[in-house]
């Protein structure tokens, strides 16, 4: 039985809602003292239910063999789209603990560590590039979801999904 389109929905929507929220670069929203917590648990779902995409998608690929370069390059994309996020989530992981847990680790053994890594991954991993990560995130959402739709429906399923292809597998 396949149960991986049971899991790619999900994900796919709560990565694109982070992605927008962190699009939103109004002061005053941005200052909201939970608006971290909330583009924070969209990342963590959203990533948390890619990973189990990824999974269930080793088992749906047996379903089309016949369309193994497309599985292949959908594969590709999935895990490359679901690495940028993660990736994201890892910067956004180590704000929340510091938020929550900043005091108390600082005053342990791991607090050169814990402040180096903190400072490494919020001055890298900040302002425009979560933007251009996030942009980049959603893109690789509709290639990831074009490909799957057209393993799923064909080629010409709809407008994105016919741009992607030509695209991807132009002749």
């Amino acid at each position: 039985m396949n149960i991986h389109p049971l899991f790619v929905h999900f994900p796919i929507a709560l990565l694109a809602i982070y992605a927008v929220l962190e699009l939103v670069r109004i002061k005053k929203i941005k200052d909201f003292t939970a608006w971290i917590y909330i583009k924070a648990s969209f990342l963590f779902v959203g990533v948390a239910g890619a990973l189990a995409s990824l999974e269930t998608g080793e088992s749906a690929a047996e379903f089309h063999r016949d369309q193994s370069e497309l599985v292949r390059m959908h594969e590709t994309f999935s895990q490359l789209t679901t690495a940028i996020f993660l990736i994201l989530g890892i910067r956004y992981f180590f704000v929340v603990v510091d938020k929550l847990f900043g005091e108390k680790i600082r005053s342990s053994k791991c607090q050169k560590f814990w402040s180096n890594s903190l400072i490494f991954v919020t001055k890298i991993f900040s302002g425009w590039l979560l933007v251009a990560l996030a942009l980049v995130g959603v893109t690789g959402l509709v290639i990831t979801g074009a490909l799957g739709g057209t393993i799923v429906y064909g080629p010409d399923m709809d407008p994105i999904t016919t741009f992607v292809n030509k695209l991807l597998f132009a002749k």
